[in-house]
């Protein structure tokens, strides 16, 4: 029965990974439209946002530090969600790059 809920758990959080992938690629895209060195500013706010949730966790009393942590997780499955949009909007414009260097 745990290898049932172990799989939900999985599957729940890919899912998430996914939908932020989903989100964040037209973003990113749009972002290296106006210059290529925003592309990671996406996954590299996310990440700083989560190492501050999991600091303001461990600093917080009460109930604060379950909120906290929590939230920092989402930042950064969010993080990896986003980075692998990037890394795909990266590698695909360095492609592109090398297909039209080759026809000429």
């Amino acid at each position: 029965m745990t290898n049932i809920l172990i799989n939900a758990e999985i599957f729940r959080y890919g899912l998430f990974i996914f939908i932020s992938f989903l989100i964040s690629l037209p973003m990113s895209w749009i972002l290296s439209k106006i210059s290529k060195k925003l592309i990671f500013l996406i996954p590299t706010l996310f990440a700083i946002l989560g190492v501050l949730f999991m600091i303001m966790g461990l600093l917080a009393d009460s109930f604060g530090p379950i909120v906290f942590l929590v939230m920092g997780m989402f930042s950064f499955l969010i993080f990896v969600g986003s980075m692998a949009s990037s890394v795909l909007i990266k590698v695909t414009r360095k492609d592109a790059k090398n297909d039209t260097s080759k026809k000429h």
